[in-house]
This record gives C-alpha cells, structure tokens and sequence, in this order.
C-alpha cells in the first residue's frame, strides 16, 4: 500500500486518508470511513496545515456527507458550515465550485425540515455560483434547476416548479446523452407537474 512508502508527515497523507474514508462511506462503512476521516484530520493538523486550507474544506464537506447520509443533519450542518467558512475565505475555482455543493447539500438539510424557503435561498446561491463559472449548458446547472423545481413542487407552486423542470430538461438534453437517468428524471417531474396543474 502507498501510504506504507509514505514518511508520515509527506503532503499526500491526510489526502489518502480523506480519499479513503469517500470509499469507505461509498460502500456504506461508516464506522471505517469516519476513522480516515479523523486519521485525515489528526495528519493535518500534525502537519501544521493552515485551517482555512482547502483541504479541510473538502474533509469538512466529506465528513457532513456521512452524517447527512447517517440522517444526522445537526452534525451534517455543523461541518457543511465549517467547510463553506473556509471556501468563503478562499475565493478560488475549487473553492467555489466546493461552495455551490455545499448550497446545495445544506438544502437538501432545509428541504428535509420542510424549510422550504431556506432551501430555495441556498439553490439559488448554488444557481449563481454556478452560472458564474461553469459553462450555460452544464449538466450541474440542469441538476441545480432540477432541485429548484423540487422545492416549488414542495410549495405547491406548481407553475413555477414546472418551468425549473423544463430549463433542466433543456439543459440536460444539451450536456447529457439521451438516454442518461438524468433526462428521464427531469422528463418525468415535468409529467407530474403538468398533471397536478390540470
């Protein structure tokens, strides 16, 4: 194994063992993959890494996915807002294309206590965010007014739900092969609303 070759405090470190606790979570080892992620953290901080360093952004954001997974949102929001402080001191491409996930997965936190206005305040950061980097036509962007469409469809606003299904449509249709789960998703939301609108 690499990191068996690897001096203790060599840079790659705390990145392996990061990498490995996504796998570990990938697989749905919790236990495991929160000890990479503290073995990550405990390395960087043996390390002397600066706190507002990226890296802990990207473990901070790992470590709120497990627990977001793990239906812990109190804990989930704590290390998503740990992980945006530091992107939001770090204005580079990395950090805000971290930052848009993070809109997106405090959302997901907002949407599931039914906070649907919150929900919608953090898409609409990823939204800007995204259309400020990423090309028109980005799948991420379809993904984004997909959700969107999501929370109105939450609301009740079923026309405006709608028009957010048909820009991801749109949009999916020109960054995604035809035949990708995305399309029939998108595809199938726009039946639902237009459904419940007649």
């Amino acid at each position: 194994m690499i990191l068996n070759e690897l001096p203790e405090d060599h840079w790659g470190v705390p990145i392996i063992f990061n990498n490995m606790g996504v796998l570990y979570n990938d697989m749905g080892h919790n236990k495991k993959a929160l000890k990479y992620y503290t073995k990550s953290y405990e390395t960087y901080q043996m390390q002397k890494v600066s706190e507002n360093d990226i890296l802990y952004a990207n473990l901070y954001h790992n470590m709120g996915s497990l627990y977001y997974e793990n239906n812990d949102n109190k804990t989930a929001l704590k290390y998503f807002t740990k992980a945006f402080e530091i992107c939001h001191n770090n204005p580079t491409l990395p950090s805000l294309l971290l930052s848009a996930t993070l809109h997106t997965d405090m959302s997901g936190i907002f949407e599931d206590n039914e906070d649907f206005n919150k929900a919608l305040e953090e898409l609409q950061c990823t939204l800007k965010i995204q259309l400020k980097i990423l090309p028109s036509n980005h799948f991420r962007i379809a993904a984004t007014y997909n959700n969107i469409g999501g929370i109105y469809l939450g609301k009740g606003d079923y026309k405006t739900a709608l028009q957010n299904f048909e820009k991801a449509l749109d949009i999916g249709l020109q960054s995604l092969p035809p035949d990708h789960e995305n399309i029939q998703t998108y595809s199938e939301h726009i039946k639902l609303v237009t459904e419940r609108l007649n």
